[in-house]
């Protein structure tokens, strides 16, 4: 399911998007006129099948796979 929640900050307003079946998340920022600004995607890497080496870090954390749109 698609859970999206948008803040007005006045002269900008961010728009947030979470699958929460995939975890991911999408953040866009628009202006005033609702244009897109910016727009990033945030995945969870093992899901898109990245090297596992690079998450099993000591951290506890899954590493994220960051994409810009």
């Amino acid at each position: 399911m698609l859970i999206t929640k948008k803040i007005d900050l006045g002269e900008y307003i961010v728009e947030i998007e979470y699958d929460d079946e995939t975890g991911a998340i999408e953040v866009t920022v628009l202006d005033e006129l609702e244009g897109v600004i910016e727009s990033i995607t945030i995945t969870n890497a093992q899901d898109e099948g990245s090297d596992t080496e690079e998450d099993d870090d000591e951290d506890g954390f899954n590493d994220f796979n960051f994409s810009p749109n």
